[in-house]
């Protein structure tokens, strides 16, 4: 099996992640009353199953899957606020995207994590605009 295994392990964990996150996004919308805040939740909701589509190509490409990382290094604790825990979670995609460019063998999945991790912080950004305009709202 070799990297190449690795890598699919790696590929399906990272599917599993984005996942995790549509389901996130979608539940977080149907809590919060801010229509801005609901519809960006919604927006990120949809851009999740996009990650996960570039994910599950790669795969398809390979034809592997399954890992079994420390998954506790990826994920943060859910009592924080929406838009605090928002900020933190696509913070930490962001930096599993990176760990995964940096672990991955080739170049083309290291392009794949790399620009997942762009767009995350693209994310990541978002939530940080509405969180300052809230502050300043206050």
């Amino acid at each position: 099996m070799g990297m190449d295994s690795s890598l699919d392990k790696i590929l399906e964990f990272a599917i599993a992640r984005e996942i995790e996150a549509n389901q996130f996004y979608k539940y977080m919308a149907t809590q919060v009353e801010n229509p801005e805040i609901r519809k960006m939740c919604e927006d990120f909701a949809r851009e999740e199953l996009k990650h996960k589509a570039k994910l599950e190509l790669e795969t398809m490409k390979r034809k592997k899957v399954v890992l079994n990382l420390n998954i506790s290094d990826y994920t943060i604790d859910l009592s924080s606020k929406l838009l605090d825990y928002s900020i933190a979670k696509e913070q930490h995609s962001i930096d599993l995207y990176i760990h995964l460019a940096e672990i991955a063998k080739d170049q083309e999945a290291q392009e794949l994590f790399l620009s997942l991790a762009q767009e995350e912080a693209e994310h990541k950004q978002q939530f940080e605009n509405q969180y300052n305009k809230l502050l300043k709202v206050k």
